[in-house]
């Protein structure tokens, strides 16, 4: 009887390395997939970040002119009113309770809040740039 030699044949080893081959290539794609699937989802994020941030700047230079506006034309307007039911508080003392129920102090009155300014007559807002 002979010895089976524990040597695999030539040709094993050739299938062996074929299988091996085949699951390298296989490997290899999926890596690749991977990647390209890593690059298409972080540059698609990219690209909606940029959008948004598009997005937000325009948004705020839309509030800054909606803010300049205010502050050129409707503030001023506020403020006369203001001085003129200041003006007629002075004439008409009962109608100073009611200013100051309203937090607009009139003159010579002493304001029910932190101070004797009205609440828009606080430190001015930053202007648009």
């Amino acid at each position: 009887m002979e010895k089976e030699s524990k040597e695999p044949s030539v040709e094993g080893l050739q299938a062996r390395i074929r299988k091996l081959e085949a699951s390298q290539n296989s490997l290899r794609w999926v890596v690749n997939l991977t990647l390209l699937t890593a690059i298409f989802l972080t540059l698609s994020a990219w690209y909606y970040l940029f959008r948004q941030t598009s997005f937000a700047r325009r948004q705020v230079e839309n509030a800054e002119q909606v803010v300049a506006a205010y502050q050129t034309q409707q503030a001023p307007r506020n403020q006369a009113f203001v001085n003129l039911l200041q003006g007629y508080a002075r004439t008409n003392a009962d109608f100073a309770p009611i200013l100051l129920r309203h937090g607009v102090a009139a003159p010579g009155a002493k304001a029910t809040g932190d101070g004797d300014a009205a609440p828009w007559q606080g430190p001015p807002l930053p202007a648009a740039e």
